[in-house]
């Protein structure tokens, strides 16, 4: 789970659009802190809530009005500029208005995929099942991103994650074959000048930087190849390197200093 802001914080150099970078400096940005409201969720109200009763729909309503409180919480507590999309801002500021649980069907960007990985690990390492994950994942991602197309890559995206949990070497060589997707090289996506921030093409960028890398330092390095939303193809994609190849000490200990300017976002990193 650490590798997901991690991954973050490397990538938000070599955000841009189109090729103006966003960033100076390394910093988490809103998928860091959406991983945050994610893991949160799970640690104090899912978890909590299984452990005395089965995934049903009142339970649902219930966990759904939790995750609106999670998100909003970390919504507030962004303290930089180039903050979040325009699609989910409007949907806080909608939130605050009125809380309602109804699903945006018009969410199909990669921010259903980058906030997903404490969902699918803490799933995994509590022994819940693989259907109460993917119910899981659905209650916490449906709220901002009910877009078919999202929702399959959701989807796929939490089976590799599982799958890597439970046997990566397995899991590489399906990904390799293309089980998941298709393998463009990374020349495919660099001849794109457009920001690809879609769920779907977002995914596939993963897959590519995925088989291409050969260590978890390269997984990050590639970014600056894609560059775009590099620093959410990393946040989505580092959870799954990490099963892959290790993280670095190094590298652990560089994401806490740079986390030492956001206090409540780093004592969550050391919880993960």
């Amino acid at each position: 789970m650490q590798a997901a802001i991690i991954g973050d914080i490397y990538g938000s150099v070599y955000e841009a659009i189109p090729h103006i970078p966003l960033r100076t400096q390394a910093q988490p940005t809103d998928d860091s802190f959406l991983t945050a409201a994610a893991f949160e969720w799970m640690q104090l109200d899912a978890l909590p809530a299984l452990c005395t009763q089965p995934f049903s729909s009142e339970l649902k309503e219930k966990l759904g009005a939790a995750a609106i409180d999670k998100m909003l919480h970390w919504f507030d507590a962004f303290p930089y500029e180039n903050a979040f999309s325009p699609g989910f801002s409007t949907w806080v500021a909608s939130q605050k208005k009125e809380r309602t649980l109804i699903p945006s069907r018009q969410g199909h960007t990669n921010g259903i995929l980058m906030r997903q990985s404490p969902i699918v690990a803490l799933s995994y390492q509590h022994h819940l099942s693989y259907a109460t994950m993917f119910k899981l994942i659905d209650c916490f991602g449906s709220l901002t991103h009910n877009h078919p197309e999202a929702q399959v890559a959701s989807q796929t995206h939490a089976k590799m994650l599982w799958e890597a949990f439970e046997n990566p070497a397995h899991m590489y060589e399906q990904l390799k074959n293309g089980h998941y997707g298709t393998i463009y090289p990374l020349s495919h996506w660099q001849q794109y000048s457009a920001f690809i921030y879609d769920a779907k093409r977002s995914l596939s960028i993963v897959l590519s930087l995925l088989t291409t890398a050969h260590s978890f330092e390269h997984f990050l390095q590639l970014a600056a190849l894609i560059q775009k939303d590099a620093d959410t193809y990393l946040a989505i994609g580092a959870p799954i390197a990490s099963q892959l190849w290790s993280i670095p000490p190094d590298r652990i200990a560089w994401a806490m200093d740079i986390l030492e300017q956001t206090p409540a976002l780093q004592t969550v990193f050391m919880r993960m």
